[in-house]
């Protein structure tokens, strides 16, 4: 019975989540994205992509998600720059002119 019980174990396949080597990449190059826009729009991709593979087969979602909302605050903080740029750039040609 041991020798049966030995050999079942040494044939287990373990599968890990497939979902997890997306949303890691996702993270780090949302990272990337903090400081550009295009990383963050990765970043939000594949976290999407590895929530999706995980949630098939019923494994954690939590690098897709971490990797989804680090892409987002990427690109709100990015828009939140460029907007202050441009209100900027916008007030002080404004009144050169004037």
């Amino acid at each position: 019975m041991d020798e049966e019980r030995n050999s079942f174990s040494s044939r287990r396949i373990l599968v890990g989540n497939p979902g997890n080597s997306f949303g890691i990449v996702g993270f780090l190059i949302g990272m990337i994205g903090f400081t550009v826009l295009i990383p963050s729009i990765f970043a939000v991709v594949l976290g999407n992509i590895s929530r999706k593979k995980s949630r098939e087969t019923k494994m954690s979602e939590t690098w897709g998600k971490l990797s989804a909302v680090i892409g987002w605050i990427g690109i709100i903080l990015i828009a939140i720059i460029v907007l202050g740029f441009v209100i900027f750039w916008l007030s002080h040609t404004s009144n050169t002119y004037n």
